[in-house]
């Protein structure tokens, strides 16, 4: 392998690496987000439409978030924008599922909660201005990290990312 090669291979990886890493921050950005006004927002927005809404937008954003992960291994744009949404949706669903979902997503806040915010700041536990911030700085790293390291979906292939 000539170096030029070498330093091809390293740079592709790195974006990978970097296009995952979006991803994860988005995710993390989307669950914390529940947990404020964010995803208040977003489940309030959904929730005015039809009592099916919720459940096609979690139908249809996860699959196109999973196709899309697994049509070339590395998560592209509409991923890393899924995985911001997918929570609130999931927490607009009503009834005993939406009390379920809501349970599932309350104790991963409560955990990151009670991990993170002993770190990071002297904010009291269960503070939604601690999830708030979390999740803002998650979801504007996610978009940068994604809009510089993860190409469009129509744009992407096998090993580029």
């Amino acid at each position: 392998m000539t170096t030029l090669q070498i330093k091809s291979a390293t740079t592709t990886k790195a974006k990978n690496g970097l296009a995952w890493l979006s991803f994860i921050l988005a995710a993390i950005g989307g669950v914390t987000a529940t947990a404020s006004w964010v995803g208040d927002m977003v489940s309030g927005v959904v929730s005015i439409f039809w009592w099916w809404a919720p459940f096609a937008l979690i139908a249809i954003v996860g699959l196109i978030i999973v196709g899309d992960v697994l049509s070339d291994g590395i998560p592209n744009r509409t991923a890393v924008y899924g995985a911001i949404l997918w929570p609130s949706f999931v927490l607009s669903v009503e009834g005993k599922l939406g009390r379920l979902f809501d349970g599932w997503i309350t104790d991963l806040n409560r955990y990151l909660d009670g991990k993170i915010a002993e770190y990071i700041t002297d904010v009291p536990r269960g503070s939604a201005g601690l999830m708030t911030a979390i999740s803002v700085t998650a979801i504007a790293f996610a978009i940068v990290h994604s809009h510089r390291y993860a190409k469009k979906a129509k744009k992407a292939k096998k090993g580029d990312a």
